[in-house]
């Protein structure tokens, strides 16, 4: 019998992030979405937006599936 192995963190952020990835960038002003190291210690969803006005702010989650979201405004994506 062969047993799963537990998630590290980091897994399981990616796990979370790769599940939500899609709908979030649906949300109005997220240009991306990606993992991040919180300075003390665990993992986050970072959400990268075009700007930072606080109609786009309150419409974003606060957590998702235990992990806080953090929002970093990043202006405008646009590919090269």
């Amino acid at each position: 019998m062969v047993m799963a192995m537990a998630a590290t963190p980091y897994e399981h952020a990616v796990a979370v992030k790769n599940r939500q990835a899609a709908q979030l960038m649906r949300l109005p002003g997220v240009v991306g979405v990606g993992v991040g190291r919180l300075t003390r210690g665990g993992f986050c969803i970072r959400l990268y937006l075009s700007s930072g006005g606080s109609k786009i702010l309150e419409r974003l989650p606060k957590e998702l599936d235990g992990l806080p979201v953090v929002p970093e405004v990043v202006g405008d994506v646009v590919a090269r």
